[in-house]
């Protein structure tokens, strides 16, 4: 979690390089050949994106601090809303407040995560469920993908089927 972050421009080139890598292997695994739209071969082997995984690291630690499971110096990083003040604000709603600034420590990248779910999601009473629930969601946005390329070459090939 702690060396994951490629947004940024941070470690830029690396994350492209693992992100094909992990194209390549699916599309091996799928027995493609050439040009293919690899979002719909992710969303079939249930595999997440090099990016993704980062995330879902980082939802799993915004859960466990949430559910008190964290060790009490990683919870030490971050803090409910409620102890911070009492009075409305954005991370009122999600209930975890942003202790830092920088957009590269754990009291920033948690936080901001956490705001990406949903309260059904973050509501999620076990740890085996939220994973799955998280997981699901990035999965849904592979399996729901549609080229937005005018005259691909891969659609355009019959290579691709959409929906």
């Amino acid at each position: 979690m702690v060396w994951g972050d490629f947004r940024g421009g941070r470690n830029g080139t690396l994350a492209g390089s693992l992100l094909r890598y992990q194209k390549r292997f699916a599309g091996l695994v799928a027995g493609k050949r050439g040009l293919y739209h690899s979002d719909p071969l992710f969303a079939q082997f249930s595999m997440l994106k090099i990016g993704d995984l980062y995330r879902q690291q980082l939802r799993v630690h915004a859960w466990r601090f949430w559910n008190g499971q964290l060790p009490a110096g990683q919870a030490a990083m971050l803090s409910r809303t409620d102890s911070v003040h009492q009075y409305g604000t954005r991370s009122a709603r999600t209930g975890m407040a942003l202790t830092a600034r920088d957009h590269r420590v754990v009291g920033y990248r948690v936080p901001s995560e956490w705001a990406t779910l949903t309260e059904g999601q973050r509501g999620m009473r076990s740890l085996a469920a939220f994973k799955r629930g998280s997981r699901a969601g990035f999965l849904g946005e592979y399996g729901s993908f549609v080229c937005g390329v005018g005259n691909c070459g891969v659609c355009l090939s019959g290579g691709q089927s959409h929906t």
